[in-house]
């Protein structure tokens, strides 16, 4: 379950990194300007993913995007998760 809501998104004013857990990351840089990240760990290098910005991507959305991403858990000598989004 995420801790963030669809009212403290809109009620945003100071710019920083809001978690809503499991890797999911909002950036809120000034109004009107969020954008969402999952963040990853491949090879033990952290890699956050942009998902999208908070006007074309939901929360709900977000949240099924990051489902996606972390239970596309890779093997060794695979690819990373981030591949994927440049060969759609």
């Amino acid at each position: 379950m995420g801790k963030l809501t669809v009212a403290q998104i809109r009620a945003l004013k100071e710019p920083g990194r809001y978690s809503d857990g499991d890797g999911l990351i909002l950036e809120f840089t000034r109004p009107g300007r969020a954008y969402w990240f999952v963040r990853v760990q491949h090879n033990g290098r952290r890699r956050d993913i942009g998902l999208g910005s908070v006007d074309e991507i939901t929360l709900t959305k977000a949240r099924e995007k990051r489902r996606t991403r972390r239970a596309s858990r890779w093997r060794r000598g695979s690819t990373p998760p981030s591949s994927d989004r440049r060969r759609s």
